[in-house]
Parts: structure tokens; sequence; C-alpha cells
């Protein structure tokens, strides 16, 4: 499990669907030395079969 301290004060920057399914790379802002990237695997069936049913988008929530 992550700790919260590390992404205290992060801006997420970009989210980026990677080639393999079910993954998003997350750019954080500010970045570290190391050009910070979070990605997720995720298991939630609306990102993982977006491709499929594009005629039910999901809104954002904010």
């Amino acid at each position: 499990m992550l700790n919260d301290r590390q992404f205290h004060n992060k801006t997420i920057k970009a989210v980026k669907r990677s080639p393999i399914d079910g993954i998003l790379v997350l750019d954080l802002l500010p970045q570290s030395k190391s050009n910070e990237r979070l990605v997720f695997w995720c298991q939630h069936p609306d990102i993982r079969s977006s491709q499929q049913h594009p005629q039910h988008p999901k809104p954002h929530d904010t």
C-alpha cells in the first residue's frame, strides 16, 4: 500500500492510457529527479472495457 505522504502536494499533470489494456500512466507535478510517474493496473471494468464500449462514455468526476 502506498503512503499518502508520497503524494502530498502533487498534481496529476497527464493521464495516459498504456498500449497494454487496463494500464494507466500518471505524470505527476512537481516532478522529482527521476521524472516521477505512477503506473496503475486498472481492474475496474469501465476502464478495462472502455475500448469495446465507446457508446457509453462515463462522466469524469472532478
